[in-house]
């Protein structure tokens, strides 16, 4: 009886040794953390360039089982970011070096510095806050080693821009004297948000007179608006004078954007440049006496001829 209860005290031990075989002691686990700390960056303007701002990665560890090995490595990723913006990380991989006199079961704290840079495309929404989130994670070195791995994210907007696109049907007319002219343009918005458009004349002929188009707000397809295009009548008056007349007049106009909802950030600028001719004859409008005059003069003549 003895002999089973002593087989089975060397059998328990047996498994106990082979477990902690394969168990790694509290000092041959490498422990440690990362933090990742972003500092704000400033509006991206889409199309403009890139912007650019710091990070600090700081790792605490204790650097045990790291003999013969210069550090630890680290390595940067983007986990999150804006499907409008394009994200670089420099440099993309570290090392924390171990300190000389490290101890194991001490842990020493160091820092590394990142830069981060952001490109926004065309498609980026006005003023529409969103998220980049960077990953630093270690890769374990030595006996006993392990990955850490911390996280730092920091808010991205993206600030107004305008592209106005503006298409005249046709720029050249003729007409006759004191008669008005009507000139179709189609305005379209490929910028990031609302925007007003608005139409000035800069130069124009003497003799014609004009009449201002009211400005219209156009909607952004980025900004998840359907009303993108106007279409506007810009409308000019020939002159006119008794007898004939064959000139030919201009009108410049400026066409002038801006966000809808603050009309201090403006955006781009087009013109339009108009060509009419006035060709014939201008008959003031008659009277009746006038026209029973006409008639006689009329009678008379073919009297005459009689």
């Amino acid at each position: 009886m003895r002999s089973k209860k002593l087989s089975y005290v060397l059998i328990a031990a047996f498994v106990a040794s082979a477990f902690l075989a394969f168990v790694p002691t509290a000092e041959a686990q490498q422990s440690g953390s990362v933090t990742v700390t972003l500092s704000t960056p400033e509006n991206v303007k889409p199309l403009q360039g890139p912007v650019s701002f710091t990070g600090t990665v700081t790792f605490i560890g204790d650097y045990s089982g790291l003999t013969g090995v210069v550090g630890i490595p680290v390595t940067y990723s983007v986990s999150k970011a804006p499907a409008w913006a394009s994200v670089l990380i420099s440099p993309a991989n570290d090392v924390f070096p171990a300190p000389s006199n490290a101890q194991p079961g001490t842990s020493y704290s160091q820092s590394k510095t990142i830069t981060i840079t952001v490109t926004a495309s065309d498609q980026a929404p006005a003023f529409t806050p969103d998220t980049i989130e960077i990953t630093a994670t270690t890769q374990g070195a030595g006996a006993g080693g392990r990955s850490f791995s911390g996280k730092g994210n920091v808010p991205i907007t993206a600030t107004y821009f305008s592209i106005i696109d503006v298409q005249l049907a046709e720029a050249i007319k003729l007409e006759r004297p004191q008669t008005p002219v009507n000139f179709p343009v189609k305005v379209s918005n490929f910028g990031n948000a609302n925007t007003k458009v608005s139409f000035e004349v800069v130069d124009i002929s003497p003799g014609l007179e004009y009449t201002l188009p009211i400005p219209v707000v156009l909607q952004s397809r980025q900004a998840g608006g359907s009303q993108i295009s106007a279409d506007i009548q810009l409308t000019i008056q020939t002159p006119y004078k008794n007898g004939y007349m064959n000139e030919v007049g201009t009108a410049n106009y400026r066409v002038t954007s801006a966000y809808a909802l603050d009309p201090k950030l403006t955006g781009d600028t087009s013109t339009v440049s108009l060509l009419i001719t006035t060709r014939g004859f201008y008959v003031p409008g008659f009277s009746p006496l006038i026209f029973l005059a006409v008639l006689g003069g009329l009678a008379l003549v073919l009297r005459r001829r009689d």
